[in-house]
């Protein structure tokens, strides 16, 4: 049996092909295990002046001001009723007619009963005169002559209440038309024509109300802001407000009362802040949902940085990657700008209380000051601040610093550090 040999110039193909298949996966092992250069593209911005300001913000809803509820004085069917909601009234502008019937009569009654009472007081007016003067030639008895003083008085008394039974009757009639008390716009209708409604005078329930309405030029906004924030605040500092409707166009405000009363929501104290707003133009309506800023404090052309050039401790060695520098190092110079900062703190505090003590001294022995006269008796303090103070504040700035990376602050409090 003959044994099948492989040849020699088939197999070389194949043995080519493995030598590039291994140097392939070497070359890709290597590639792979090779440190990578660390690229950082940096977004520079230049220190700039600008203006700083701390704000309080809270969300609320826009609320009139005044809110006034309409009801009338007379019951009956409503016969006429002119307006609607959104309807913009003036003061003195029909709001309902309530039929007038019953009020009429009632007023017609006392303006014959009023009639009547003038006509007797002038008939008794006239036999008393007549009265007095058979009294005074003893003509009459003085028995009938009071009987006639009397009456005159009883027609008297008769003609007031008469007057008065007519002013509460034509207040009455009065009544059954219903105007508006002030300029404004209906919020809300309660009643139609046709419907018949109670007095607000002489029904227990307090009668129908038929309407409500409110100016809408005066307008406030109701927001709850949170205890932390609400001892920045006070009466009369200026807001900017924004609505979910309008959110491209702020309006202007002022806070006007802060409540006292804690609100308890979800667990969190908050207190109810009032803020007027102007609505001349009258785009904002009650209900709308919007935001308030109030601004508690402000600083014109301050020196300002963005919030993301701003970095801990404990970003130091990310800072130190992305600018090429040596961790170490830059912590290094981190902490000695920090330490000679608080060293000139220790210092200024230390000259100040020198200086302190020796005006106590000066107090006390009764020396002269730079005015030229004597401070009165007293004691004074000691010398103050030593080497010790300062030492133990570096230690006590870096035990901070190392815990909870207290450089966040860097700038405008440690002064701002750069590589140079």
């Amino acid at each position: 049996m003959n044994t099948p040999r492989w040849n020699s110039k088939a197999r070389l193909p194949l043995l080519l092909v493995s030598v590039a298949v291994i140097v392939v996966t070497l070359l890709g092992l290597r590639q792979l295990s090779a440190p990578r250069a660390v690229s950082a593209t940096l977004a520079t911005e230049p220190v700039s002046r600008k203006d700083i300001s701390q704000t309080v913000e809270a969300t609320g809803t826009v609320q009139a001001v005044e809110v006034v509820e309409i009801k009338s004085k007379a019951s009956g069917q409503i016969l006429q009723m002119p307006v609607e909601i959104g309807s913009v009234v003036k003061s003195g502008d029909l709001l309902v007619q309530i039929d007038p019937l019953t009020v009429r009569n009632q007023y017609a009654q006392s303006l014959a009963a009023e009639k009547a009472a003038e006509a007797d007081v002038q008939v008794t007016a006239a036999q008393k005169q007549r009265a007095d003067e058979l009294l005074s030639r003893e003509a009459m008895t003085a028995v009938d002559h009071d009987a006639a003083v009397l009456a005159a008085a009883n027609a008297l008394a008769s003609l007031a209440r008469a007057k008065s039974d007519l002013e509460i009757a034509r207040q009455a009639l009065n009544d059954a038309t219903v105007r508006a008390p002030s300029s404004g716009t209906v919020v809300e209708q309660d009643v139609t024509r046709g419907m018949v409604i109670t007095s607000a005078t002489s029904s227990p329930s307090g009668g129908t109300t038929i309407l409500k309405m409110a100016d809408l030029n005066r307008i406030e906004m109701n927001v709850l802001v949170g205890e932390t924030d609400i001892g920045s605040l006070a009466p009369g500092m200026g807001a900017r407000v924004t609505v979910d409707a309008f959110p491209n166009r702020p309006f202007t405000g002022r806070v006007i009362k802060i409540e006292p009363q804690a609100v308890v929501q979800q667990s969190v104290t908050m207190f109810p802040v009032l803020v007027a707003i102007d609505n001349e133009n009258g785009l904002l309506l009650p209900g709308m949902n919007g935001e308030v800023t109030i601004d508690i404090a402000l600083r014109s052309q301050a020196l300002a940085v963005p919030l993301d050039a701003i970095r801990t401790v404990r970003e130091l060695p990310a800072v130190a990657l992305a600018l090429g520098l040596d961790a170490d190092s830059l912590k290094a110079e981190v902490q000695r700008q920090m330490d000679a900062r608080l060293a000139a703190r220790a210092k200024a505090a230390t000259s100040d209380t020198s200086a302190g003590a020796a005006d106590s001294t000066q107090r006390a022995a009764g020396a002269p000051h730079a005015g030229g006269h004597r401070w009165p008796g007293g004691g004074g303090r000691g010398a103050g601040a030593t080497a010790d103070v300062v030492e133990r504040e570096i230690r006590s700035q870096r035990s901070m610093s190392s815990q909870c990376g207290s450089s966040s602050r860097m700038i405008g409090e440690r002064g701002l550090w750069a590589p140079t």
